[in-house]
């Protein structure tokens, strides 16, 4: 079985010895970003629309530019943390140690103290925050219970937060072995993600929501073939999702699908060669030997 994090839980355990080891880091930025006379509206919108592509560290410029204007806007001050905890993420794939994260690391944490302060009743930033409790652990200030409690509260205020069932459900599979609970919330966000119009930063949220039940099925409760329709829906949203791409391939490759692991292990591996995610060439490198593989990807 192929273990490791979630698309969305890989950033905070990539960094978790960031939180709170390292001194803190100003909010700044030395690279204006090219935003000519744009209005401020259309300079946000520019940033989500990067974010949403995936180009984490172009929106993290944009957000740092806002918050230099802005400092007292909490969404502004959400989304800078988000967007350079992604870009924290893709730099972990690419095989970044945790020492070079260490600064970076913290400001993320410090971020969305301080969006919290600006609005308490931020969603955003107390999901965020919520996260980094859940995922750090408890010698450097992790607390899963605050963390749980955090997000119920986000749940009551808002009972359709995909992003907040979604962490949820995931904090009660990973961190309490709640199986059964935990995919209750990740199917209610399942159930509300399907019946609504959602927008583009929803539509990869529940892609991540998908993936994470069929990872629940696949590794906790041993049931691959239950898996696959999950990761496939997934797939359907975020196609080049090299995690959920080697988890599929391997699942396919328990239920004895055996061409269609083949093909998403080559889809893999394109993308590890294509972005340098260096992080998962082991898990490529295991499952193409399963597959008798190797040669055919030059292993």
């Amino acid at each position: 079985m192929i273990r490791r994090c979630s698309p969305g839980s890989r950033i905070w355990l990539g960094i978790f010895l960031c939180v709170l080891l390292a001194p803190s880091v100003p909010v700044s930025s030395t690279d204006i970003p090219p935003v000519g006379n744009l209005p401020v509206e259309d300079v946000y919108q520019k940033g989500v629309n990067l974010f949403i592509s995936e180009k984490y560290d172009e929106a993290e410029n944009i957000f740092r530019y806002l918050v230099k204007e802005d400092p007292q806007n909490a969404e502004y001050t959400c989304w800078l943390a988000q967007s350079l905890a992604f870009t924290l993420g893709e730099r972990a794939m690419r095989g970044a140690s945790k020492m070079t994260l260490l600064p970076d690391g913290k400001t993320v944490r410090d971020l969305y103290l301080r969006a919290i302060s600006l609005d308490p009743s931020s969603e955003r930033a107390r999901i965020g925050y919520a996260v980094i409790l859940r995922d750090i652990p408890g010698i450097f200030g992790g607390d899963v219970n605050k963390a749980e409690s955090i997000l119920l509260s986000v749940i009551k205020d808002n009972p359709k937060s995909l992003s907040a069932l979604h962490h949820l459900g995931t904090l009660y599979i990973r961190k309490k072995g709640e199986w059964e609970r935990g995919l209750e919330y990740l199917k209610k966000a399942v159930v509300i993600g399907e019946r609504g119009s959602l927008s583009a930063e929803d539509r990869l949220q529940l892609a991540k929501t998908y993936h994470a039940i069929g990872k629940t099925y696949d590794e906790n409760l041993k049931q691959p073939a239950a898996a696959i329709p999950y990761y496939e829906k997934s797939m359907q949203i975020q196609s080049d999702s090299v995690v959920t791409l080697l988890d599929l391939a391997n699942a396919y490759r328990l239920d004895n699908q055996t061409a269609q692991a083949k093909e998403m292990v080559r889809k893999a591996a394109e993308l590890i060669e294509t972005r340098q995610y260096n992080k998962y060439r082991n898990d490529l490198t295991k499952i193409a030997r399963q597959l008798d593989m190797k040669k055919e990807l030059n292993l």
